[in-house]
């Protein structure tokens, strides 16, 4: 009980773990949700994740998104590389007071096109 306690501290405080386990547990498992990995250097470098697949034990499974490479929005969602990487953080995560994961909410998380 109180490992898991510590595990959830741990994986929401900032530290890099695995994208499925930052966004298990999450509302629509993640889907609006801002993630970054350590590896990039950029500022406003993040995934926008706009579907998951997840396998039956919840740890493994495929992260769908829109990549966004300094601060410019690509065009298609494509498959997140790399998802079993300990090298995943939390950027932010939508206001799930007025969210509900339709393609239209997630175009207004992306930055505007310039």
């Amino acid at each position: 009980m109180w490992g898991f306690a510590f595990f959830a501290v741990k994986t929401m405080s900032g530290r890099p773990s695995s994208l499925f386990k930052i966004i298990n547990g999450m509302r629509y498992f993640g889907v609006g949700t801002k993630v970054t990995r350590s590896i990039y250097k950029f500022p406003e470098t993040y995934w926008l994740i706009t579907r998951v697949v997840l396998s039956r034990d919840q740890d493994h499974g495929k992260v769908f998104g829109r990549l966004v490479w300094r601060g410019r929005a690509k065009e298609s969602e494509t498959k997140i590389a790399g998802p079993l990487k300990k090298e995943w953080s939390l950027v932010s995560h939508p206001n799930y007071g007025v969210f509900s994961a339709q393609n239209e909410q997630l175009q207004n998380l992306l930055p505007s096109q310039k």
